[in-house]
């Protein structure tokens, strides 16, 4: 674990070099073009990692915006073999149409999603919880310049599912790198649950439900 919810959220920057722009992941795009033609059915890169933890956890989540644009233009294409690797079980390709949504479940059986950049003008989602509509002004840019979540303007970079009916995003061709930069603004870390004892996470869990 490289950060946690007690300060140590920019712990993953120094690790991966403070590099100004991410490289697509599994490793620099010319190896990963390589990779493709040599291996067209190989094992998926390591999309999650990537799309989501790198940076928006880290206080950058404008870089994440970025790299997942880059991973969705560059990586995905409508041709035969147009995803990059093997989609097991469906992996790569609901990993595409969470980027395109603009959503991602991070932590698995935890009601939270982590925002990233919608690239549709408006999204209308029937869930467990209830229906959720994603508006985005400026689609198809791919940074977040302003939210807000059931009409209030918000700096988080994650909703809780179990309370959130409404988000619209005001997008931009450039960053912001402003927006859900604070230590606030993460999402928390649920990296202190204990093995096999879910009701270590209850806490945490309940945190995110109250939160609006």
């Amino acid at each position: 674990m490289l950060f946690d919810d007690s300060g140590n959220r920019n712990g993953l920057v120094p690790f991966r070099g403070d590099r100004p722009q991410l490289p697509l992941p599994g490793d620099r795009e010319d190896r990963l073009a390589q990779s493709r033609r040599r291996h067209p059915r190989g094992s998926p890169v390591r999309l999650v990692v990537a799309g989501r933890l790198s940076a928006a956890t880290a206080g950058e989540p404008w870089q994440t915006q970025a790299l997942v644009k880059r991973i969705t233009g560059q990586l995905y294409s409508l041709t035969p073999g147009g995803e990059p690797g093997n989609d097991d079980l469906g992996a790569l390709s609901s990993w595409y149409v969470w980027a395109a949504l603009g959503l991602y479940p991070q932590t698995p059986g935890v009601p939270m999603l982590v925002l990233g950049t919608p690239q549709f003008p408006g999204e209308l989602i029937h869930g467990a919880y209830g229906q959720l509509t994603i508006v985005a002004s400026g689609a198809g840019d791919r940074y977040v310049r302003g939210l807000t979540v059931n009409g209030r303007p918000s700096q988080r970079t994650y909703i809780a599912v179990n309370g959130t009916r409404e988000l619209d995003f005001t997008l931009s061709k450039t960053p912001d790198t402003s927006w859900g930069a604070a230590a606030g603004d993460a999402p928390p870390s649920f990296g202190l649950c204990l093995p096999l004892q879910p009701s270590s996470c209850f806490g945490r869990i309940g945190k995110i439900s109250r939160r609006r």
